[in-house]
């Protein structure tokens, strides 16, 4: 016969397991439409570069032939955000994978999505903080480890398509304009700020959470010792009492 304190332990244990599928399910469903914010984001980005092509012909401003530009700045980005949508649909579906290594792989892919777009589009530093809402995304999951990788994989790159690529021959440097150089300072702290700040909510939404648990576990072990006896094990006339009162 188990013992009143073995009985407690299956009790809390099975009531965290159901709370953990419950979290993952909402996990779930929240990391569908992650990879939905990032399909319609790249979808969004194509559609732009195809209405500037339109414009920069119309207008002559090509500094370059016709194919080499549709090459540089429409089909390499669009290929290469085809293969990352594909890859990161089949990680995500992949039901090997642990929850944890799907959240990140939609993530990290995300990620990459906006290094291709902020590489070919690095004319104006700004295009960086599109970074950011890859780091944000993450914090509805409360993983503050995925939200703190998540931003430095975005600070690395953005620095990455800054310093070692130039995909623009034409492009000034942070070395010849000192206005380029401020907004790349800025945008830097930017990406670190938000890393730190969405890292640090994603901790204590994280404890809050764990007591949520742990009060919600208190209350159902309170209940259970109202209507079930400690010693016999059989049902508390008290919480039959209880349990038929009318209200009033």
């Amino acid at each position: 016969m188990r013992t009143r304190e073995e009985s407690q332990d299956q009790f809390a244990t099975t009531r965290i397991s159901e709370l953990k599928k419950e979290y993952e399910q909402i996990n779930a469903e929240w990391l569908g439409f992650h990879y939905q914010i990032a399909f319609y984001f790249s979808l969004a980005a194509c559609f732009i570069e195809i209405a500037v092509s339109v414009i920069i012909l119309q207008q002559q401003l090509l500094t370059t032939s016709v194919p080499i530009y549709f090459l540089k700045y429409l089909f390499i980005p669009t290929i290469s955000n085809i293969a990352l949508l594909i890859t990161g649909y089949i990680l995500m579906k992949n039901q090997q994978l642990s929850h944890m290594q799907r959240l990140y792989s939609v993530s990290m892919m995300f990620v990459l999505i906006c290094f291709v777009i902020t590489t070919i589009h690095n004319i104006s530093s700004p295009v960086y903080a599109l970074y950011i809402l890859p780091i944000v995304i993450t914090g509805i999951y409360a993983v503050p480890h995925l939200t703190m990788q998540t931003g430095i994989l975005s600070i690395s790159l953005f620095l990455c398509a800054e310093f070692l690529i130039a995909w623009n021959p034409y492009q000034n440097t942070v070395f010849e304009s000192p206005l380029r150089l401020l907004g790349i300072v800025l945008i830097f702290a930017l990406l670190v700020m938000f890393t730190l700040i969405c890292t640090t909510g994603m901790y204590y939404l994280q404890k809050k959470n764990i007591a949520s648990i742990n009060l919600e576990l208190e209350r159902e072990e309170l209940e259970q010792k109202l209507h079930i006896d400690e010693l016999t094990g059989i049902a508390n006339p008290f919480g039959i009492q209880y349990g038929i009162k009318p209200n009033k």
